[in-house]
């Protein structure tokens, strides 16, 4: 039998409700382990442990604050939660915590949940129907609003059966996480432990890792190796996606792993500043948020300021639903699909949260409405849809095949096959390992097409225009993406040096014809010494560029050879040359600069050039100061 997945389960609730002391006697492990916590008998930070259910299933368990100055702390513990255990006590019944607590969950989208009423001892039955009256009131606007109560005290042990088994019997509705996304976990806390170093805690959020892995610490950048793994206290080899762990890292200092960091394999994911996102605010506690609003953005772990900038109109009103940008002070990994809360710092109140569309990209503008147009596919719910707007917005970079799950945040095949979909249907092109919109392509395309047919004009010996020319006049960004507009435009032909139009040969006919013949008239006068280009354009009263490209051509079709910058021979002198050479070595062995001026009546200016081509061709090796017969 397969074994079970990996649950992470987080508490909520108002401050003194008997959170802890009900983790207490779930799992016989006390979450409060800092010294104040136990003083002031209080939860202060994060506490850790672990269930196992009655179906067998072991479930880490986090225990968050309820005290109204650590929400911070709580958002960082319910952010990779699989399902919520909130916390009533039955004296207090719904209190401001709750309340908060509770739409901290919706907002982070938390659809698995068991409501424990507490401290069920201290009340009579009419009033724990009170309380439980006003809690499903409560509940009723959640993602929770079918969530089972169970009565219960941590104190006598009442209800505690009952309990564990609406934990196990929700648990078993909750979806397992894919291990198929690259390693991803956000860090919760980190520490120094005596005789292993580093140790950092989080919950998997995807793929999984190993013992001796690399992984890279971002945003900070350092490299570290996984010396040790742990969960729920015992040593492993490897863990998976919605498991918590303890990793031991060396090469890395506790300093460089603060809460909010992450942990991901490297050359994988990247740290942004900017987010797209879809925001929901609390009609309850929210005031207009507009850009000049100061915020504190909870994503994984991290509690970091941010601007919210409004993409439909100047502000989002208490308890509307808008589509916004985030720049954030601080860099966070995150993928689309991700759920955030955001807060104000003072007062402290969360004011609202929501999901993650896209991530980095360009500030966009609301320009009328034209910047919310732009992303508003990415909410739909159809994966093709999305993928089209995320090839929109990534315009002429387009997307590599690689970095399509991180883009989109589905699952590396998924997100291929979507692609491929898209290629299918004519929504996207692919060039290479890069797919473009398609939409992109016809206007590039038409671009090309006028820009060939100039350049043709203008130099009608080259066969092609080379394509770094034509990446730089087009402003294209990558070489795919040129690649893509050729195979879309009709009347364009890639070749291995370049592109051209497919009407486009080079024919020397005609006036063309006659200033060959010239030429190459000029080039047998003095075969040994002929003319330089810039010399021959002027004798035949020619611009220079224009002998230029006519000797290229010249070049490419073998009626002339190219042997230096400016200097070209024919092929028949050429010949006479190098047999010459070979017949004076025959005899004399060794071949000096002065003799083989002397041989063609050759200045040092021409014979140098000449000397050095043959030395290449292999007919002569030079040695010292004379040249000797080559191995050819």
């Amino acid at each position: 039998m397969a074994p079970l997945p990996p649950l992470v389960i987080g508490t909520a609730g108002h401050i003194d409700h008997g959170k802890t002391a009900l983790v207490r006697a779930l799992t016989d492990t006390d979450t409060d382990r800092l010294p104040e916590e136990r003083r002031r008998g209080i939860t202060i930070e994060l506490g850790f442990a672990h269930l196992t259910l009655p179906s067998g299933r072991e479930a880490a368990v986090v225990d968050v604050p309820g005290h109204e100055r650590f929400v911070r702390h709580m958002v960082a513990g319910a952010q990779a939660v699989d399902l919520v255990l909130l916390v009533v006590a039955a004296d207090d019944g719904v209190m401001e915590q709750t309340r908060e607590h509770l739409e901290i969950c919706d907002l982070l989208g938390c659809a698995a949940g068991v409501v424990a009423i507490t401290k069920s001892d201290l009340a009579d039955g009419d009033w724990l129907d009170l309380v439980e009256g006003d809690v499903r009131a409560a509940l009723a606007p959640t993602r929770l609003a079918d969530a089972p109560i169970v009565r219960c005290s941590a104190a006598t042990g009442a209800g505690l059966a009952p309990l564990l088994a609406a934990l196990d019997a929700v648990a078993a509705t909750v979806a397992p996480r894919d291990a198929g996304r690259p390693f991803r976990l956000p860090i919760d806390r980190s520490f120094t432990l005596h005789g292993f170093g580093t140790v950092v805690t989080g919950t998997i959020v995807d793929g999984e890792v190993a013992v001796g892995d690399r992984l890279l610490c971002l945003p900070a950048g350092s490299e570290a190796r996984v010396r040790g793994i742990e969960r729920h206290n015992r040593p492993v080899e490897r863990v998976g996606a919605g498991a918590r762990a303890a990793i031991n890292l060396a090469g890395v200092e506790t300093g460089r792993l603060p809460r909010g960091g992450w942990l991901c394999r490297p050359a994988t994911y990247e740290a942004t500043h900017l987010l797209t996102v879809e925001v929901t605010t609390l009609a309850r506690t929210a005031p207009p948020l507009t850009g000049r609003l100061p915020l504190r953005l909870h994503l994984g772990a991290a509690d970091l300021a941010c601007r919210l900038h409004p993409l439909e109109g100047r502000e989002i009103a208490p308890g509307a639903t808008a589509l916004a940008q985030l720049t954030v002070a601080g860099g966070v990994v995150a993928l689309p699909g991700d759920r955030f809360v955001l807060r104000t710092p003072s007062p402290a109140a969360t004011v609202g949260g929501g999901r993650l569309l896209a991530t980095g990209g360009h500030r966009l503008r609301p320009r009328g409405g034209a910047g919310a147009a732009a992303i508003r596919p990415l909410t739909r719910t159809h994966p093709d849809d999305r993928l089209a707007a995320h090839l929109a917005l990534a315009g002429r970079h387009g997307i590599a095949t690689s970095r399509l799950c991180f883009v989109t945040g589905e699952l590396p095949a998924a997100a291929s096959a979507t692609a491929d979909r898209l290629v299918a249907g004519g929504r996207a092109a692919v060039a290479g390992e890069v797919y473009f919109d398609a939409a992109l392509l016809p206007p590039l395309g038409a671009g090309l097409t006028t820009l060939l047919a100039r350049l043709h004009a203008a130099r009608p010996y080259d066969p092609v225009v080379p394509s770094s020319e034509l990446l730089h006049a087009l402003r294209l960004p990558l070489p795919a993406l040129l690649d893509a507009v050729v195979a879309a435009t009709d009347g364009v032909v890639a070749e291995s040096t370049g592109v051209r139009l497919a009407t486009h040969q080079v024919q020397v006919t005609g006036a063309r014809a006659e200033v060959r013949d010239r030429l190459l008239a000029l080039f047998a006068e003095t075969p040994f010494a002929p003319p330089t280009a810039a010399e021959a354009a002027r004798r035949l009263a020619l611009p220079p560029a224009e002998v230029e490209r006519l000797l290229t051509h010249l070049a490419r079709t073998g009626e002339v050879v190219r042997i230096a910058a400016h200097r070209h021979y024919l092929p028949a002198a050429l010949a006479q040359v190098e047999q010459r050479v070979r017949d004076h070595l025959a005899a004399h062995t060794t071949l000096t600069v002065a003799e083989f001026k002397a041989l063609f009546t050759l200045t040092r200016r021409t014979a140098i050039p000449l000397l050095e081509h043959l030395d290449r061709t292999g007919v002569t090796r030079r040695d010292g100061e004379v040249r000797r017969a080559g191995g050819r």
